[in-house]
């Protein structure tokens, strides 16, 4: 399974999840910058070129790539494949913290939330794998073309586990 696969699938759960119109939207575009600041250069490959722009815990990569959706991807995983891989474990100790969360609020000891989280954690990968299942005939090749180019332009820092 995709690790990065995974996280993709659930972000796009999560947006799907956001996607309805709020009371009181007005459909008005917002053309405001995001960061009003210089972007620093990461640095560049045969396909690519990645940006950061920093302003206190603010952080915003840009990447520029080029090629089939397989070249692109590896061209990522060259330049941002660290900070991806970051961002996956960001992810996974978030909803340890969560966990966590939910367990105190309850008034179960630490001991006991460990365990509950170690058990589940599988659960919840086995989730993702039935999602990737059911989602993967409506997925395009070229995004799985372009999360192995990442994988593989990563070296090692972003798995297909």
């Amino acid at each position: 399974m995709h690790r990065i696969l995974k996280v993709a699938l659930a972000a796009s759960l999560a947006v799907v999840g956001f996607a309805t119109k709020y009371p009181g939207c007005t459909d008005t575009p917002n053309v405001s910058p995001v960061l009003d600041l210089p972007a620093q250069d990461l640095g560049s490959v045969a396909n690519g070129q990645a940006w950061k722009m920093e302003q206190g815990t603010n952080v915003v990569y840009l990447v520029r790539v080029a090629g089939t959706a397989y070249e692109m991807g590896y061209a990522m995983g060259q330049l941002v494949g660290k900070e991806i891989a970051a961002n996956i474990a960001n992810l996974e100790n978030y909803l340890v913290w969560k966990g966590h969360q939910f367990g105190d609020q309850y008034g179960i000891p630490a001991i006991y939330q460990d365990y509950l989280i170690e058990q589940l954690m599988p659960v919840l990968h086995s989730v993702l794998d039935l999602n990737k299942q059911i989602a993967m005939p409506f997925i395009p090749q070229r995004w799985i073309d372009e999360i192995q180019g990442i994988a593989d332009g990563s070296n090692g820092k972003v798995t297909t586990d």
